[in-house]
């Protein structure tokens, strides 16, 4: 929810150029949504988190 929020409020901001297809925050709108369709398991998660805090 938060994430879809925040995304909104950019958008917003961005005004039209937000909508661009090879634009940002196009690519998180995309991503956010998706994240709503095919949610993350847990363990996915949690390896994906200490990956990136490992680097």
């Amino acid at each position: 929810e938060t994430a879809r929020y925040v995304l909104a409020q950019a958008m917003r901001s961005a005004g039209g150029r937000g909508y661009s297809a090879t634009g940002e925050l196009a690519r998180l709108q995309r991503d956010v949504l998706a994240g709503i369709y095919h949610p993350s398991t847990s363990e996915s998660v949690h390896s994906t988190v200490a990956a990136n805090l490992l680097d």
